[in-house]
């Protein structure tokens, strides 16, 4: 009896090496695959974002249904616009942002998707037209741009690593990226961020 022949995948990410190990599930070569879902994320071969930016958006307009759906049968008074950015967020930013501080190498354009999608929702709870600018709607609700908020947990996730135990894995790999940076590198974008 095989189990779990479908579920196994190789995703390998860079160019080949020698080095790469041959795997194997119950004697047989592992399958290859292009992109997988792991933890949340969508992991993909050639490294960038943009499967994983897309799920993300696409999930959070479902999410901003669920906030006007919400926002509309409660009857809250003057208590609506507070409401509203406890929902975003709980719910929204959560749920759109979860594993946002792991990202590297994001594209001008997947930070520029993420943002459309959150004006949407905040468009939507003030009830203005597409062509109010992106700007009035950040002061009006005394918030700041998704691009701010990735910084900030990268920046909060770095401060976590520097506290763990020097031989965990992470802090070993992250020692790794200190030694022999690379473009891109999960360690150079949180030191540009900060």
């Amino acid at each position: 009896l095989r189990m779990n022949e479908g579920k196994s995948h190789r995703l390998h990410s860079g160019p080949a090496s020698k080095y790469c190990p041959k795997l194997l599930v119950h004697e047989d070569d592992m399958l290859d695959s292009v992109a997988e879902k792991y933890l949340g994320d969508i992991i993909s071969k050639d490294g960038n974002n943009t499967k994983n930016i897309k799920n993300r958006t696409t999930k959070a307009m479902g999410i901003i249904t669920d906030i006007k759906n919400i926002l509309k049968v409660l009857c809250l008074g003057h208590y609506e616009f507070e409401m509203a950015m406890i929902l975003r967020e709980s719910m929204f930013l959560s749920a759109m942002l979860l594993n946002a501080e792991t990202w590297h190498e994001l594209t001008q354009e997947n930070i520029e998707e993420l943002e459309i999608t959150d004006r949407f929702l905040l468009k939507r709870i003030l009830k203005v037209p597409d062509s109010t600018p992106s700007i009035a709607l950040y002061l009006e609700f005394g918030i700041v741009p998704i691009k701010y908020l990735i910084k900030a947990k990268r920046i909060l996730y770095l401060h976590n690593l520097l506290n763990r135990p020097k031989e965990s894995m992470i802090v070993r790999v992250l020692k790794a990226q200190e030694k022999k940076p690379s473009k891109g590198d999960w360690l150079s974008t949180v030191l540009k961020d900060i």
